[in-house]
């Protein structure tokens, strides 16, 4: 064979494999704008070329979603909403947590992805615990990007249901999103740099365990302006570094804790507002350094105002305190 017919033949070979950068750059699911079309948002996930943007007409889409290219995923507002929910078929368990199997309806893995004006709705599932495993709305896992503009809502009320995991993330932003029938609203475990900022964690007639927690987390973490309101806690951080609780909105119930830190080390919670609570504010310094800045927050309608631990070396002055049955309680 001629040296030109061989380069003829291994240009042809060399078109015919696959590369990410050949996927889909223009994936649409649905018919409501023009694209490359398709029926689910796995289909379009799967064909779509590596950092492209996947729109999503409105609509309901049965299905659970499982993303590790770095992508956006985008629904498209124009009058309804985008919503996923389980199959018809039900759950079925595509990721692990520690040693926790869960089914997730949206995972994220190995990526930096952004979901923007999406909802994902557990349909309650009768209340009944998963046979699949815990139910997650949204999980991360060695993931970042951003998580905005989202509804979670209806998960099943058993067996730590997280509405949006973050499990060993970097870099990741959970912002601008209605969480709602949660017992886990928010979860960040082994994150690094994270944001959770404006979101509305809203417990009707229900009570959730965390509005927001975060353990074992190298920080930072920044926790800035959510509404938290019927959680047990608002905000619990445990064994964490950095994490900044600020200018949030919390009202839990006359048995529950505003913002609780165990283990806590260079915490700062300023400008919260925080009302209806056992304990509006509980540090527990034992086995870290704290150093912990606590300042300039209002609390209304508290048991305790901040509860600190014996070996406290916190700064917990000044703060605004109204119909409180006691400022500061040891």
């Amino acid at each position: 064979m001629s040296k030109l017919a061989l380069r003829v033949v291994m240009f042809g070979v060399v078109a015919l494999l696959p590369s990410a950068s050949w996927g889909v750059t223009n994936a649409v699911v649905g018919t409501c704008v023009s694209g490359t079309q398709f029926i689910t948002i796995q289909e379009a996930v799967d064909a779509a070329a590596a950092a492209s943007t996947v729109k999503v007409c409105p609509g309901t889409y049965p299905e659970q979603v499982m993303i590790n290219k770095p992508l956006t995923l985008n629904g498209l507002a124009l009058g309804r909403s985008v919503v996923v929910v389980p199959p018809a078929g039900g759950l079925v368990a595509n990721g692990i947590t520690g040693t926790t199997p869960f089914a997730a309806q949206i995972l994220v893995e190995n990526a930096t992805v952004t979901i923007n004006n999406i909802g994902v709705d557990g349909n309650d599932q009768g209340g009944a615990c998963l046979a699949a495993g815990r139910w997650i709305g949204i999980a991360y896992q060695q993931a970042g990007g951003a998580i905005k503009n989202l509804v979670v809502r209806n998960g099943p009320l058993c067996a730590d249901t997280t509405a949006i995991l973050a499990d060993t993330t970097t870099n990741l932003k959970i912002m601008n999103n209605s969480i709602h029938q949660c017992l886990y609203c928010i979860e960040v475990k082994s994150g690094v740099n994270t944001t959770i900022s404006s979101n509305i964690v809203l417990q009707a007639g229900l009570t959730s365990y965390w509005g927001v927690r975060v353990e074992d987390s190298p920080g930072p973490t920044t926790i800035s302006s959510n509404t938290i309101i019927g959680t047990q806690t608002g905000v619990y951080a445990i064994n964490s570094q950095s994490v900044s609780v600020t200018n949030n909105t919390i009202a839990t119930d006359q048995y529950a804790i505003g913002i609780q830190l165990i283990g806590a080390s260079n915490h700062v919670v300023q400008n919260n507002r925080i009302s209806y609570a056992d304990q509006a504010i509980a540090i527990d310094d034992t086995g870290a350094t704290g150093k912990n800045s606590v300042l300039n927050n209002t609390i209304n309608d508290a048991n305790c105002g901040i509860s600190v631990g014996p070996n406290s070396i916190d700064t917990v002055s000044p703060n605004t305190f109204y119909v409180v049955g006691g400022w500061y309680c040891p």
